[in-house]
């Protein structure tokens, strides 16, 4: 079986994410089953294919994650992608840290257009410490509008990183997203 590699995608305000799969619909499966039915097994198989899709990633970077709301994580009692970088964190040796905080009360975005959706995460992020000049990598396991990511390079940047990557399990158009 060949190796995956990422591919590359842009998105309004976010410019390039690093997609590690292009299969859709088997990567919203796999995602949906980890979180709405608990499945902890699925985290080290999720980190390694994403890990075995990208290219080297230098030790300087520090890999974070998009934090979950505080419903999704009262509702899951656990943050699936803080699991997910942390496995993916061991894998390529790079450190990880939560950066991110999700202050967000937004409105459920399935059913939102797309400037809907940048404009409902306005703000939804603060940098929980001062990383100025720091390089980071952000991952999240699924992106549509790129709305998420927009937020979350706002806050970033306001914060002072000097380089933002992203890096996401895989991306699913608009129309497709209202199961998600």
């Amino acid at each position: 079986m060949p190796i995956p590699s990422a591919t590359l995608i842009t998105r309004h305000g976010v410019g390039s994410i690093l997609v590690s799969t292009t299969d859709q619909y088997l990567a919203k499966r796999v995602i949906l089953a980890m979180k709405q039915n608990r499945r902890k097994d699925l985290v080290k198989p999720i980190a390694s294919f994403i890990a075995n899709s990208l290219p080297t990633i230098p030790s300087s970077f520090i890999l974070t994650w998009i934090p979950s709301t505080r419903k999704n994580l009262a509702a899951r009692h656990r943050d699936y992608l803080e699991l997910i970088s942390k496995e993916l964190g061991k894998i390529l040796h790079i450190p990880v840290k939560k950066v991110l905080v999700n202050h967000s009360q937004r409105v459920d975005q399935k059913l939102l257009s797309s400037s809907q959706r940048h404009k409902n995460m306005e703000n939804a992020f603060t940098v929980k410490s001062n990383c100025s000049n720091a390089s980071v990598i952000v991952l999240d396991d699924i992106v549509t509008t790129g709305a998420t990511l927009a937020a979350a390079k706002a806050a970033l940047v306001n914060a002072g990183f000097k380089q933002i990557a992203f890096v996401t399990f895989t991306s699913i158009p608009k129309s497709d997203s209202s199961s998600y």
